[in-house]
């Protein structure tokens, strides 16, 4: 059945032909992307809710979309069929008349979207609101004097009950949360595009049947409006084909209207489905008069049943058909013709042309739109810091200091990071710190100072509990991965310390579900007085969690890789990969653009192993918001043996050795570089720089500079 479809779609692809698939499993419609030769390729239209989490883009829908006065109630009535079509069990005419006036009452209103519903059913103030904009008196008289006495109670709750399950999938939520489709169906069937609709994943079975009824609905709008004023048959630039896979999933009312009706439009409707039995009786009935050919593989009884009389072999003959062997019936030029025939593949129909992932993320980038993935799918988290951003700088400024500190001391260092009194300081320092979570351990001294004043203070230190804790990660530890797997994941976390970011290492005791480092950072806010930006003392930026993935030799489990970035980005986290050399971040690259994941989602790092224990080799993570110069690193952390890989961080040492030194630390955190750039930061001559980069390069520690990833990039977008 789907290769049969395919050699259809073989045939209208070499036509130069339109069409569209719909497909609920998936399958069939990656299939026909990787078949769409590369000159057609800005002829597709991917439509899949699994799109969102896959490029952060969508197509947009707006099922209740009218731009014709005389469409409305056609719009509206193929609405409610597809609700039906969807909750068919649980339907009645309380239920009904609720969700028709509803739409109704959208459709004549600008700019409402499908959660816009909700709200007229359950909140009063927005239903007042938006009958502002009704100017059908029927509409406003029901929702203003009949809906509160006779139907908010049961059939209004049934109603938001019923929108709800459909709002609460986000990627159907995203996609239908428009004012506006981005996508036209009037333009498709013009000017023959290729509209592939994947319903295989990121929706529930009876949510995908939905989106698939009413893009169907769509398509059947449009293709009616080219007989109206200012279209017409003859304006048609042949005929349009559709393709609907598992058909009996989807409204068979409205597709019992499309076949009768379409054909004098120019639309060609193909129906697929393994038996004729999941449709209802009457369409079923009807099948054998509408459908102008029938096909017919080995079938079960009753299929057989339906079909005989118009086939030239018995119920009987056709339950027992060989693989790739199928009945058919139909016209030739009014002729009427049948017989019995065998299917043999056509080769470049078997054999992808191109990788079906390209040609969805090309089409998303043409005719889809970014959307916050967040906004409509709240993620999990692994795991909430245990301290704010006041205290983990407390106790990280310990730590780094090896040394007890007087409360005194610690809270003029955190006077210099955040507007903070040092009552607040205290309060953190002795309630959460040694209180609470028993990190900081006080101890009384002996008074001290020059005038010889005598006297006891207390003493604050990081205590044995953080050391064996929270603090492991910086001490010691032993994680699957080896030596350098466990360097460089201390030495990226010391790194962030000193930033005052939050670090949670995973040393193999937290199963493998966790990243090898979650990194946060404070949030951000800017003095109104000076401008000047500061840390918040009480709040982690949760927007910017970046997950790091350390890939010693990614290599020998690249599905692990994929993985790693599948777990972190399900609950939000920004995906940050550090390996040790260019043939590792390729290898990486190559197994996420395998399952679809484009560059633009994650990032990659390549540290120098060579260097691991040495300051100034790891990179500040991607995605974070960079520090305020003002602030920089927590006082009395200092660079530390992990410092930043910034750019021209002071002049290069002496040599040569010296100064690739300097020039990897320019480039450390990954991205093109510029030679002239680099030898202004160095304060070295250019040509050194440039002659130091060739060598580099040549010895692969260094892999494109920025022209070369222009010029690369422009060939990649040129096809």
């Amino acid at each position: 059945k789907s290769t049969l479809i395919k050699l259809l779609v073989l045939q209208n692809l070499r036509r130069g032909e339109g069409f569209m698939v719909i497909d609920p499993h998936g399958e069939l419609a990656r299939d026909v992307l990787s078949m769409v030769p590369g000159g057609r390729a800005d002829d597709v239209v991917y439509i899949s809710p699994a799109s969102l989490h896959r490029c952060g883009r969508t197509v947009r829908i707006n099922p209740l979309e009218v731009r014709r006065e005389e469409e409305r109630h056609v719009v509206v009535m193929s609405f409610v069929n597809a609700l039906y079509n969807l909750y068919r069990d649980s339907w009645g005419p309380r239920l009904e008349t609720v969700l028709r006036n509803a739409a109704q009452a959208l459709v004549e209103g600008p700019n409402n979207t499908l959660s816009s519903m909700s709200s007229l059913i359950t909140d009063r103030s927005a239903r007042d609101a938006l009958l502002r904009g009704v100017a059908s008196r029927s509409v406003r008289h029901f929702w203003r004097e009949i809906f509160e006495k006779q139907y908010s109670r049961d059939a209004g709750g049934s109603a938001y009950n019923k929108l709800d399950k459909i709002l609460a999938t986000p990627a159907i939520a995203a996609m239908l949360d428009s004012q506006e489709s981005s996508v036209r169906m009037d333009e498709a069937i013009r000017e023959r595009r290729i509209v592939v609709v994947d319903l295989g994943s990121g929706a529930s079975d009876d949510i995908a049947a939905f989106l698939g009824t009413i893009i169907l609905h769509m398509l059947y709008v449009e293709a009616r409006r080219g007989a109206g004023p200012g279209g017409g048959e003859g304006e048609r630039r042949g005929a349009f084909h559709c393709y609907v896979d598992e058909c009996h999933l989807f409204s068979t009312a409205q597709m019992a209207e499309m076949l009768r009706a379409l054909r004098k439009f120019g639309v060609k409707m193909v129906l697929a489905t393994q038996t004729a039995n999941a449709y209802d009786r009457q369409f079923a009935a009807e099948l054998t008069g509408t459908c102008s050919t029938l096909l017919c593989g080995s079938c079960d009884p009753g299929t057989a049943q339906l079909l005989a009389p118009r086939m030239p072999l018995g119920a009987g003959e056709l339950g027992g058909l060989p693989r790739h062997t199928f009945a058919f019936c139909g016209h030739d030029h009014g002729v009427p013709v049948s017989g019995v025939v065998r299917s043999r593949p056509v080769p470049d129909a078997r054999q992808p042309l191109r990788r079906w992932q390209d040609v969805a993320a090309h089409s998303l980038r043409l005719h889809g739109e970014e959307v916050s993935v967040g906004r409509y799918a709240p993620r999990r988290r692994a795991a909430a810091a245990e301290m704010d951003p006041l205290e983990a700088a407390i106790l990280h400024a310990l730590f780094f200091e090896r040394r007890g500190m007087a409360r005194e001391e610690i809270a003029g260092m955190m006077q210099r990071v955040f507007e903070v009194r040092p009552r607040e300081v205290y309060e953190a320092l002795v309630n959460t710190l040694v209180n609470q979570l028993r990190y900081v351990a006080a101890r009384s001294a002996g008074g001290g100072g020059g005038g010889g004043g005598g006297g006891m203070r207390t003493l604050y230190s990081v205590s044995r509990e953080a050391l064996n804790g929270y603090l492991s990660q910086a001490a010691a530890g032993r994680r699957a991965g080896g030596a350098a797997h466990v360097r460089v994941m201390t030495d990226i976390m010391e790194h962030h310390m000193r930033r005052g970011d939050y670090c949670v290492p995973d040393l193999g005791d937290r199963g493998g579900d966790a990243p090898d480092l979650l990194i946060m950072e404070p949030e951000t806010y800017r003095r109104p007085s000076d401008g000047a930006v500061l840390r918040d003392a009480r709040r982690w930026n949760e927007d910017a969690v970046v997950a790091v993935e350390i890939e010693t030799d990614p290599g020998k489990h690249l599905g692990q890789v994929v993985r790693n970035y599948s777990k972190n980005d399900d609950r939000g986290y920004k995906v940050w990969y550090v390996c040790f050399s260019y043939a590792h971040r390729a290898k990486i690259a190559g197994a996420l653009s395998g399952a679809g994941v484009g560059p633009e989602r994650y990032a990659v790092d390549v540290v120098d192993a060579s260097r691991i224990g040495e300051g100034g080799y790891v990179p500040d993570a991607p995605y974070l918001r960079a520090q305020d110069p003002a602030a920089g690193p927590l006082p009395g952390a200092g660079a530390g043996r992990g410092g930043a890989a910034r750019r021209g961080e002071g002049a290069a040492p002496g040599g040569q050795e010296g100064l690739e030194a300097g020039i990897l630390a320019a480039v450390g955190d990954g991205i093109p570089y510029d030679a002239g750039s680099i030898a202004a930061g160095l304060g070295r001559p250019e040509p050194d720089v440039r002659a130091a980069v060739r060598r580099m390069k040549a010895r692969g520690v260094l892999y494109e500079d920025l022209e070369e990833r222009r010029t690369r990039q422009a060939r990649l977008d040129g096809g």
